[in-house]
């Protein structure tokens, strides 16, 4: 009987009938324990759901949440207040305390939509100089970063080339050197080198030492003492080496001047080389001139060639 009187209830969503079936059912009737579990569940539901309020609750409620400084709590008790039945003695009252409390709403609103555009301005300005702040430490560091490799390291190296210089280790020193691309230090050490082995005769080295340096005069000084190289290279020079003494055009680029021709050492006496260019030097027609009387062709000693031979050292001996 109370069990379906709870369920008409529950159907009516008569509240209070609802409460005084599920007490009876609970505490006076022996249901059986199926039941009881669907009463339970059926109660369960009810309380996690809104429970309806009468239009007394919904005044208080409505006037205690009206008050409040929250713009949600506000328009809650507003519509609380509304939704007061027009018969209610405090109807007049309800309506009168939304009245006044509109406009409360907006300012209200309005207030914590301005709070809000100032707490994300706070956070972006706190974004904005924490990314400020790491910006400038990572400028420092890209300075710090520069100065040494850019200053401290190659000052240190250069520390380093120039007592390898002093220690005679040149090849080390130019390396190095020329990792930091200090190429002037080079070339003005190798031209300093060179002045102090022409004042103690030694031209070969030299001689070596400027070429190809653009420095000063010493592409002169390179010109001056090249017949002592020569002379130099020639004397230590034994039979089956090589030496080189003068030019002649071979790479077919004449605007690059005579290349220096490289010569075979056949045979050593004294003070004198038998030589032989190491490779052929050019080659020219035998006899482009007239056959001698009979139709036979024209011997070496009065062919075109031997003339272009005689002019050619005779050139170079001038020289």
């Amino acid at each position: 009987m109370y069990y379906s009187g709870f369920k008409q209830a529950l159907g009516q969503n008569d509240m209070y009938a609802l409460e005084s079936s599920a007490s009876f059912v609970m505490d006076e009737e022996r249901l059986p324990i199926g039941q009881i579990t669907v009463i339970k569940k059926l109660l369960c539901k009810i309380l996690d759901g809104p429970w309806p309020e009468n239009d007394e609750q919904a005044y208080v409620r409505g006037i205690k949440l009206i008050e409040s400084d929250k713009s949600s709590e506000i328009l809650e008790g507003i519509n609380l207040l509304q939704e007061i039945g027009e018969n209610h003695p405090r109807k007049r009252s309800a309506e009168e305390l939304i009245e006044r409390n509109k406009d409360r709403y907006e300012a209200v609103l309005q207030r914590e939509k301005e709070a809000a555009i100032i707490r994300k301005e706070n956070r972006q300005r706190k974004r904005y100089k924490g990314f400020v702040i790491v910006s400038s430490i990572a400028c420092v560091a890209i300075i710090l970063v520069g100065i040494i490799t850019q200053v401290i390291l190659p000052k240190q190296r250069y520390k380093k080339a120039i007592s390898l210089i002093d220690a005679g280790e040149y090849d080390a020193a130019y390396a190095i050197l020329e990792e930091i691309g200090n190429t002037e230090a080079i070339v003005v050490n190798k031209y300093n080198r060179a002045m102090e082995c022409i004042d103690a005769q030694n031209y070969e080295t030299a001689y070596m030492l400027l070429d190809g340096l653009d420095y000063q005069d010493s592409a002169q000084k390179r010109k001056e003492i090249k017949s002592q190289y020569h002379s130099a290279v020639l004397m230590k020079t034994d039979v089956g080496g090589t030496v080189f003494f003068g030019t002649y055009e071979q790479d077919n680029n004449a605007s690059n001047g005579k290349e220096d021709v490289e010569w075979l050492v056949l045979e050593k006496k004294d003070n004198r080389l038998l030589v032989v260019s190491q490779y052929g030097l050019d080659s020219q027609t035998y006899n482009t001139g007239k056959k001698e009387p009979h139709g036979k062709p024209a011997h070496f000693g009065n062919g075109s060639i031997t003339t272009s031979l005689i002019q050619l050292f005779l050139t170079m001996k001038k020289q």
